[in-house]
């Protein structure tokens, strides 16, 4: 089992009282974690990306908040692109699922796996195979 301590030692904070800044991707392959929840994770810690993508109330899901800042101004700096499409295969081919709650118009993305405060589990999730694609022949 991995060290959830472990985890906030790779995180540079800028004090003990604040919440971790940075997720180096580094320390991803160390546990076979992929890059790409990675740096979803790392964008979800960052306070000033709240009003484009947060996580949800319970931690359970994050929701984006600004579909066109987050494609104009996230994607390019994390991914190379500012394809929402393409992120939200991405999402797809690691079995993120969309969900919708009462009274809530943004998109919320949501797996079993990836939760707030639980970077000790992301090593759990895998991405789909292609024999697994439904249109792959």
């Amino acid at each position: 089992m991995i060290n959830p301590d472990h985890e906030l030692s790779s995180v540079s904070p800028q004090s003990q009282d604040e919440k971790p800044k940075r997720v180096r991707t580094r320390n991803s392959t160390l546990f076979n974690i992929s890059t790409f929840l990675v740096k979803i994770y790392e964008i979800l810690s960052k306070a000033e990306m709240e009003d484009i993508i947060k996580w949800t109330e319970d931690g359970l899901a994050f929701m984006i908040i600004d579909q066109t800042k987050f494609s104009n101004e996230v994607l390019p700096i994390y991914f190379k692109h500012s394809n929402f499409s393409s992120f939200i295969r991405q999402l797809n081919m690691y079995d993120f699922h969309k969900s919708k709650r009462k009274g809530c118009p943004h998109q919320m993305f949501q797996h079993p796996q990836f939760k707030r405060d639980r970077y000790d589990e992301l090593h759990l999730i895998k991405r789909k195979s292609n024999s697994s694609h439904p249109l792959r022949i």
